[in-house]
């Protein structure tokens, strides 16, 4: 068993949480929230650290795990990444357990939304901003995993054929760097799209971010009891029904469009898929519930 090439791998999904703690961080600075502040300070400490550590300990190994070994990876990256994002929620002021904030930690990395917290308003907001990374980055795990492993062609399953544009052959670790790169690139892109368009529709931007974080991954978390509290007007249902639209369709559909590689015949999964939402959705709302808003209809079918 190549452990050494596991930790390698191991060490870099470490570095994302790092990368999320520091914006933890910058964010509890700026807006004068430093009663948490320590716990994202510990928690960048020792997720840098692991990071550092263990891509130092398999960076001159071999690199390019077999099929069980990847399988394995993505085991222990559950199980690590969900430890290291429970660090807050443990020492917030909040009196939350161990088990209960391994709990929450799971369920956010696993874009699952069961939640132990029954009122956020009682966290404090960058806890909430925690949160939201915890599932936007499971949902980034979750595509790379789908992509680079399941995806491959080691795997004939159906996934593989829907996930177009990614390195599929059977070398792990160049898979690994051409699709871990390219992948990044198109969901931050994404991501930083969609919070553009909710502050263009005068979307709170603290509120913009975790609902782009939730959206994009397609996680269960909201920032607010009741989405209510933050989409105020049909023209904001509309926009987000339509960026829920985003983590259904092929992960590459945007790319391709931008890059001129679109084909009708390349994605007809995705325009069977818009075309019955738009069907489903003008059907209720002409014959079923006229007396519900479009926007409304259209958010309950995409949602």
């Amino acid at each position: 068993m190549n452990y050494k090439g596991i930790l390698f791998f191991l060490g870099i999904y470490s570095l994302l949480v790092s990368f999320l703690s520091v914006l933890n961080i910058f964010y509890s600075i700026y807006f004068s929230f430093l009663i948490g502040l320590n716990s994202y300070l510990i928690t960048f400490l020792i997720s840098f650290l692991i990071g550092i550590s263990f891509c130092y300990l398999g960076n001159k190994h071999k690199k390019d795990i077999t099929l069980p070994e990847q399988v394995l990876f993505i085991f222990l990256a559950f199980i690590l990444i969900s430890s290291l994002f429970s660090i807050p929620y443990i020492l917030s002021i909040y009196n939350i357990d161990l088990l209960n904030s391994y709990f929450e930690s799971v369920s956010g990395f696993t874009t699952t939304g069961f939640s132990i917290i029954r009122d956020t308003k009682i966290i404090d907001e960058p806890l909430i901003l925690w949160r939201s990374s915890s599932q936007w980055l499971g949902g980034f795990l979750f595509l790379f995993a789908t992509i680079g492993t399941i995806g491959s062609k080691q795997i004939k399953i159906k996934p593989a054929y829907l996930l177009s544009g990614g390195a599929s052959g059977r070398n792990f670790y160049n898979n690994f760097n051409y699709n871990f790169i390219k992948i990044l690139l198109i969901y931050l892109t994404s991501t930083i799209f969609v919070i553009f368009l909710y502050s263009l529709f005068n979307l709170r931007l603290l509120d913009a971010f975790n609902l782009a974080f939730t959206t994009i991954s397609s996680g269960g978390f909201i920032p607010k009891y009741n989405l209510s509290d933050i989409l105020k007007n049909d023209l904001q249902i509309f926009v987000v029904s339509i960026t829920l639209l985003f983590p259904i369709l092929n992960f590459f559909l945007f790319h391709d469009v931008v890059t001129k590689q679109f084909s009708f015949k390349k994605y007809q999964e995705d325009i069977h898929l818009l075309s019955l939402i738009l069907i489903l959705t003008l059907f209720v709302y002409f014959f079923i519930n006229q007396d519900e808003g479009f926007a409304n209809v259209f958010f309950a079918f995409t949602s």
